[in-house]
């Protein structure tokens, strides 16, 4: 199963959160996020927050374009966290 969740990351062209994994793998959410957890922990991933672009730059995902609550709701609500393979 470890080797099918690095398959689909590589395969991906953006990277995947929670949910998306465990629909395409058809694995439930709990015993996937174990899986991924091990993963970050082995250096074979990498979890990111809702601050990746997938450049250098740090800019929050579009669900946080033009809020003007974003300055005192950021700690309230969970940040999304994906996932992407080593390259």
């Amino acid at each position: 199963m470890l080797s099918q969740i690095i398959n689909l990351l590589k395969t991906a062209e953006n990277p995947l959160n929670l949910d998306m994994l465990s629909q395409q793998l058809a694995v439930e959410r709990s015993a996937l996020e174990a899986m991924l957890e091990h993963l970050v922990q082995k250096g074979k991933i990498y979890k990111i927050s809702s601050t990746y672009t997938g450049t250098d730059e740090k800019q929050p995902f579009s669900f946080c374009a033009g809020c003007q609550t974003k300055t005192y709701c950021a700690g309230l609500i969970e940040a999304p966290v994906y996932y992407t393979i080593k390259k």
